[in-house]
């Protein structure tokens, strides 16, 4: 499971990254291959985090919806028998560690957006 939507935002902080720049927000099931989140995507599930007011709050959210995604995904392989079928990715964006004052902008700017 991927706290983010593939190909889009791939990497590190991606929950935070698609926050600041805007980004669809949600989580992904892939497969793992040699390549970073570059895996075929199994499933993919928008969530809506306009209520998180800080960086913990955002990740909770789609902490709790990539858990359900990936327990939907394993039930469905075991009903299967099998992977659903996969979704190549094209190309993305990879993203690294948010740096400490960028996290504070994003910080700030989530607790004074309205409600």
């Amino acid at each position: 499971a991927h706290m983010g939507i593939l190909p889009s935002a791939r990497g590190m902080n991606v929950a935070e990254w698609s926050r600041l720049l805007g980004l669809p927000m949600g989580c992904t099931v892939h497969v793992v291959d040699e390549g970073v989140d570059t895996g075929p995507i199994l499933a993919t599930v928008g969530v809506d985090v306009r209520s998180a007011r800080d960086i913990a709050s955002l990740r909770h959210l789609l902490d709790e919806a990539q858990v359900k995604l990936l327990a939907d995904v394993l039930d469905q392989v075991r009903v299967m028998g099998g992977l659903p079928v996969l979704e190549r990715q094209g190309e993305g964006r990879q993203f690294f560690t948010m740096h400490p004052a960028v996290r504070s902008v994003l910080e700030n700017g989530m607790r004074t957006q309205p409600s």
